[in-house]
């Protein structure tokens, strides 16, 4: 169900001459906000704004027009203060408009070397700051080391966080200090959350497609297992080196995934095998090596063959 509109969402729908209903939901009222701004009338600070800029408005100038207008001609303002201090600490070359000054700022962030009050300060920290650092990446460091030196952040990691870390599979050697050990802490916990999305939906992929419609359970030899059995199938799939995507009809594995979910599911639930059903043996490549071998063979024969039935039939 659509959630309803917010409180702000009604206002600035009333702000611009608009009359929203109580029915009115987040995604309609988007959408009536859009509608209203391409038709209303620009505010008294927008108006405002385009006269300290010098403009001439326009008749039956719109919100939406006011704002793009006020953006082109606001670009085209000479460089700000902290704009120009900004570029010429990085040792850029002062553009002529606020609009290419922006640009060059983002560009000397990631480009520029890291200037010497960043390397003193480092220096003072106790940190040191790689020969080829950029300014951007030195204020990073700078900011680790900052937390570093904090009397509280700064503190051997608790008993707690080396023991989570270790729960969660981690290196307690990374979680030198406090502040470190809970980012690490999120760092692991993230990876383990995107681990476990990606196992269930390994174990959905092999309900749905060897055991989804009736057909598809037919051509297998052990009934329908539950998800818990499929998880404890899988695991062993995976302790068994069957290659990534083993259980995956369009994966990565060269054997069988049919014949290798059945051999799996009854490994660990034997009781799953269909009557009147042979127990799944380990299927082996042995089939796929013949055929190749055969083909092998068909080719030399007829490399061979047919030069010499051209020749007897041209004597």
């Amino acid at each position: 169900m659509s959630e309803p509109a917010t409180q702000r969402q009604i206002n600035y729908i009333k702000a611009l001459g608009g009359m929203p209903k109580q029915s009115l939901t987040k995604d309609g009222a988007s959408e009536l906000i859009d509608k209203l701004l391409s038709s209303a009338p620009p505010t008294k600070k927008q108006l405002n704004f385009l006269h300290g800029l010098g403009a001439t408005i326009p008749q039956k100038l719109t919100s939406k027009q006011a704002s793009e207008l006020i953006t082109q001609l606001d670009g085209e303002q000479p460089p700000t203060k902290q704009q120009i201090e900004y570029i010429k600490m990085l040792d850029g070359e002062v553009p002529a408009t606020k609009r290419e000054a922006s640009q060059i700022c983002d560009i000397l962030s990631q480009t520029a070397p890291a200037t010497p009050e960043q390397r003193n300060q480092a220096e003072e920290l106790g940190a040191c700051l790689p020969e080829n650092v950029t300014f951007c990446r030195a204020n990073e460091l700078l900011g680790d080391a900052e937390m570093d030196a904090d009397p509280k952040e700064g503190k051997p990691p608790t008993k707690a966080q080396l023991n989570k870390i270790a729960k969660l599979g981690g290196d307690s050697q990374k979680g030198i200090n406090r502040w470190r050990a809970e980012e690490y802490i999120d760092e692991l916990e993230e990876k383990a959350e995107d681990k476990a999305e990606q196992f269930q939906e390994r174990i959905d992929d092999v309900l749905d497609f060897m055991f989804g419609d009736a057909d598809l359970r037919s051509m297998m030899n052990v009934k329908k297992p539950s998800k818990a059995v499929i998880k404890k199938a899988i695991l062993f799939g995976d302790s068994q080196g069957w290659g990534e995507g083993w259980a995956d009809p369009v994966g990565n594995s060269d054997l069988n995934p049919d014949s290798l979910v059945d051999f799996a599911i009854y490994s660990v639930a034997p009781e799953l095998l269909k009557s009147g059903k042979v127990a799944p043996q380990m299927p082996t490549l042995g089939g796929g090596t013949s055929d190749k071998g055969q083909g092998c063979l068909l080719a030399v024969i007829v490399i061979f063959t047919v030069p010499l039935i051209i020749w007897w039939f041209s004597i």
